[in-house]
């Protein structure tokens, strides 16, 4: 199975919800949102995922302090609406404290609940602290704080590995034209989990806002020669100066060059034939990341569709 880790952001979680119909069927992915903003615009985007059929994990204490309580109602009320779509997830880091995990243990003793190993916590009986969960827990792992987070010896109903396969670079110009796309898409099952997940072709980051772009970069990634790439197409430094829709127009005929006319089959996508291809303009930056993610999730549900994969919650 395939947990992508997302952010609660407009892009992503419209990305989900645009293929919602599609991954639904197959119930091989099941994104993991870190709740950046638990506004009423982000519940109503999760309840209009979960109405497809589509099964989400939300990481309620990522959300601010202030919003948890109505998080965490939320995720009560859409429970009783649409059972077992929506995991209610807790991330572990080096400060988290242990009445904290009690705490969530003890509210959602009943569902099926995901538990996040950001960072190698500090809590000295994990178990413990997760007793109250009548069902065990999804345990997913992010790669760096292994293997010493795997100790906590909790009961888990499957493990999952994370891996940031992304290499941002500090500005769009820096970007060759590919680079390596770790991931665990090919070794998850023989490295003992049930899961993988990534960051997709937007890398383990987040800002809010920004400055000018001194070049625009489209990212898509691809599995070629039994390896899976990340596609870097880079506007020309000769537009720097320019307005930012014709670095996006330069960008945009390198990515449309590439991926071929016709198509090459692995970028037959939604993602890249309806965004990309279908629609030329610019909308700004947002946008054409949200047309990446798809692509992306669109490609790993194909290749473990390919390979008989069967989701294990």
């Amino acid at each position: 199975m395939y947990f992508p880790y997302l952010r609660s952001n407009t892009n992503e979680v419209l990305a989900v919800y645009e293929l919602a119909p599609k991954l639904a069927k197959s119930g091989l992915v099941v994104p993991l949102f870190n709740v950046v903003n638990a506004n009423d615009v982000f519940a109503s985007r999760v309840k209009r995922i979960i109405e497809e059929g589509h099964k989400v994990c939300v990481i309620a204490n990522t959300a601010p302090f202030d919003q948890r309580g109505e998080l965490y109602d939320l995720l009560d009320e859409l429970e009783a609406n649409f059972a077992g779509l929506v995991l209610p997830g807790f991330e572990l880091i080096a400060d988290t404290s242990d009445s904290a995990v009690r705490d969530f243990a003890k509210r959602f003793a009943q569902r099926q609940t995901v538990i996040v190993h950001r960072k190698q916590s500090a809590i000295a009986d994990l178990r413990a602290s997760l007793k109250g969960l009548v069902k065990p827990a999804v345990h997913v792992y992010f790669e760096d704080c292994l293997p010493g987070a795997k100790a906590h010896a909790a009961p888990s109903i499957g493990d999952v590995i994370v891996k940031d396969g992304f290499a941002k670079k500090l500005k769009n110009g820096l970007y060759p034209p590919q680079s390596q796309f770790s991931t665990y898409l090919d070794a998850y099952l023989g490295a003992g989990y049930l899961g993988f997940g990534d960051f997709a072709a937007i890398g383990d980051h987040y800002k809010v806002g920004g400055g000018k772009a001194s070049n625009v970069a489209l990212h898509l990634t691809e599995r070629l020669n039994g390896k899976m790439v990340c596609n870097h197409f880079v506007s020309d430094d000769a537009y720097v100066d320019s307005h930012i829709h014709f670095q996006y127009e330069d960008a945009l005929d390198k990515l449309k060059g590439y991926v071929g006319n016709p198509i090459k089959k692995i970028f037959g996508t939604t993602g890249v034939i309806n965004g990309y291809l279908g629609d030329p303009g610019f909308h700004g930056l947002g946008l054409p990341k949200r047309w990446s993610l798809k692509h992306n999730l669109e490609m790993i549900e194909g290749f473990l569709l390919a390979r008989g994969a069967k989701p294990f919650i």
